[in-house]
């Protein structure tokens, strides 16, 4: 998220409720700089957003990867969104953004996060054999330093 405008953390509480982590900056410059570390899969960019302009900050993470980018707005005939859209973005979202809407357009993305993000709920299932020792507590040594997994369950 590349906006100067604070969320205070609604979004990101929102997204992470599909499995998306968020990485808000206020800047393209410090998107750059958070693109190079993250490889996201999508990237939602203000018109506004200081910084290298943003049509150069879109051209280049386009050329970098493969990223979904939506310009973000809170009106679409604002100036800046049609220039977003010249330079690669690929769709619109209206502040204040809503997580649903935004799950919407990235999961059916052409870098879906769907495959890679989701929030299953129930009790965790291990495959693999727990070694322990006499009296049912986890061994300590030994098994996992030979390289058999050592599990903490009773």
């Amino acid at each position: 998220m590349v906006d100067p405008r604070p969320d205070e953390g609604a979004l990101a509480d929102g997204m992470a409720g599909h499995g998306v982590h968020v990485t808000w900056v206020d800047s393209t410059l410090d998107a750059l700089v958070e693109f190079g570390r993250t490889d996201p899969h999508a990237v939602l960019v203000a018109p506004e957003a200081p910084g290298i302009p943003v049509e150069e900050f879109v051209g280049v993470i386009r050329r970098l990867g493969s990223p979904y980018v939506i310009a973000g707005t809170e009106d679409v005939t604002e100036h800046g969104v049609g220039s977003l859209m010249l330079a690669g973005a690929s769709a619109v979202v209206l502040r204040p953004y809503a997580p649903q809407h935004l799950w919407d357009l990235i999961s059916h993305g052409p870098r879906s996060v769907s495959d890679h993000a989701r929030v299953e709920v129930g009790p965790i299932e291990s495959r693999r054999q727990c070694v322990h020792r006499a009296g049912g507590r986890p061994a300590d040594r030994g098994p996992a330093a030979q390289g058999v997994r050592v599990c903490c369950g009773p």
